[in-house]
């Protein structure tokens, strides 16, 4: 935002939010009918609520998404509503340039029944081979003491936390 860009943010809880303002000394006025937290110079506006709920195409197109969490989050099941979403973010045409960075966790999917969700490449390719193209930039084990903070990780022998970057096919 220093530089100049528009951030948009979701975010399912409202905590993070009110977080995010204290840690950055941000002041966010909040739009009751659009569910948002905006600076007053709207260079950053949050949606606070669901995601797959959320009017994405009325503050983009965006050049970039970031989504360290969201994504394992969800059930595969919703996976593919969610990169509707997030396509309708982009516009109908895409955009040269576009970037999307995902983070995920690598992990035997039979522990995969609390977030962080498990997400192997077969899912990766499934979901997003038909209109990105696919890079892994990094990819790499996690802590056992990590592994204990989740749940679903902790019954796993072993877990990677992958960072993929897609880019729109030409």
């Amino acid at each position: 935002m220093k530089l100049g860009y528009r951030v948009f943010g979701v975010e399912g809880v409202l905590q993070a939010v009110k977080e995010l303002a204290l840690e950055n000394s941000l002041e966010l006025n909040y739009d009751e009918k659009e569910s948002i937290y905006a600076t007053r110079d709207k260079l950053l506006i949050v949606y606070v609520g669901d995601i797959l709920k959320c009017p994405i195409e009325k503050w983009g197109p965006f050049d970039a998404v970031w989504d360290r969490g969201s994504f394992s989050v969800l059930p595969e099941m919703l996976r593919p509503e969610y990169l509707q979403v997030i396509r309708r973010g982009i516009g109908v045409e895409g955009r040269d340039g576009f970037r999307y960075l995902l983070e995920v966790y690598d992990y035997e999917k039979r522990f995969s029944q609390m977030p962080p969700r498990a997400t192997n490449r077969e899912d990766i390719d499934e979901l997003f081979g038909t209109w990105a193209n696919i890079q892994v930039l990094e990819s790499v084990p996690v802590s056992q003491q990590f592994l204990q903070h989740f749940t679903a990780l902790s019954a796993s022998s072993s877990c990677s936390q992958t960072i993929y970057l897609f880019s729109l096919m030409s």
